[in-house]
């Protein structure tokens, strides 16, 4: 796309606009959930936020049928764990990210480091991650509740026991995987049986995907409010600066001046064409 000679400037109703088409809520329910849908909805928002809280339904289901209505949740878990459209790992914390994005978080993966000051509390001994791994290599497939080892006590989250710690910390590292859910449970498997032998994206394509994700899913956003959207990979304010000035200079990404507000913001410069003449959202919904 050809740079502009003059900079993009929207009205704050065209922001809020644009944030409920891109969130897929300007005209909720309209759709129905499809394959084809579900995957739209992932690409256009980033990912669908895993949440063990159930008052009125596990939180990833309530954001399909807040968009879809209802649905057999069977035919989801399906299209993730069984056909692959999809698989879980961190984005805005975990997540059903869409499958084109794995090599993004490949990726992350790779660069993760449990000797982190932060991982280094939660970090279980080593025996218990070797266990975890042989038992997965000869079993198959496991939950949490098939290991027996008790909490060791150590750490801030020394309450958790130590094998559901190192699976944890094996699925961070890309080791182990999600192959499936039981009644929200997660099945874990070998890595190498879920996900393939796929090779991850470079360091920087993984960085310009914070950026673009958070984009895609906002339409015109801060770079206050695309530094919690998407923390997969988390940069620091300086990394973020140079992410942003690497996405400007190629394209990707434009400044918008926002009318009212302070700042240049941020978006895609796709997400703008025909941005001012979106249609006010109509409906409610339950979020």
């Amino acid at each position: 796309m050809p740079r502009r000679s003059t900079p993009y400037r929207v009205d704050l109703e065209t922001v809020r606009r644009l944030w409920f088409h891109r969130q897929g809520l300007a005209r909720p329910r309209e759709k129905r959930l499809t394959k084809r849908t579900f995957v739209d909805h992932l690409e256009r928002t980033g990912g669908l936020q895993l949440d063990s809280v159930n008052a009125v339904d596990r939180g990833h289901y309530l954001t399909l049928w807040s968009r879809f209505g209802a649905y057999e949740r069977d035919r989801v878990d399906r299209w993730i764990y069984r056909n692959r459209l999809a698989f879980e790992y961190w984005g805005h914390e975990a997540c059903i990210l869409p499958w084109s994005r794995f090599p993004l978080s490949r990726r992350g993966m790779r660069a993760f480091r449990p000797d982190h000051p932060w991982w280094r509390r939660f970090l279980p001994a080593e025996a218990s991650r070797r266990r975890v791994l042989r038992r997965l290599r000869r079993e198959g497939p496991l939950e949490s509740a098939d290991f027996e080892c008790a909490s060791d006590g150590q750490g801030y989250w020394g309450w958790w026991k130590a094998d559901k710690r190192a699976l944890e910390l094996l699925w961070h590292a890309g080791r182990v995987a999600a192959g499936a859910r039981r009644h929200f449970r997660r099945v874990y498997d070998l890595a190498e049986r879920v996900y393939g032998a796929e090779k991850p994206a470079t360091a920087a394509a993984c960085e310009d995907g914070w950026l673009l994700t958070g984009l895609a899913g906002n339409g015109v956003a801060p770079e206050r409010h695309l530094a919690g959207y998407f923390n997969a990979p988390r940069l620091p304010a300086a990394d973020r600066r140079r992410v942003i000035a690497r996405n400007l200079r190629a394209g990707r990404a434009v400044e918008v001046a926002v009318d009212g507000q302070r700042g240049p913001w941020l978006a895609r410069p796709e997400d703008l064409e025909g941005a001012a003449a979106l249609a006010p959202p109509r409906g409610t919904t339950l979020l």
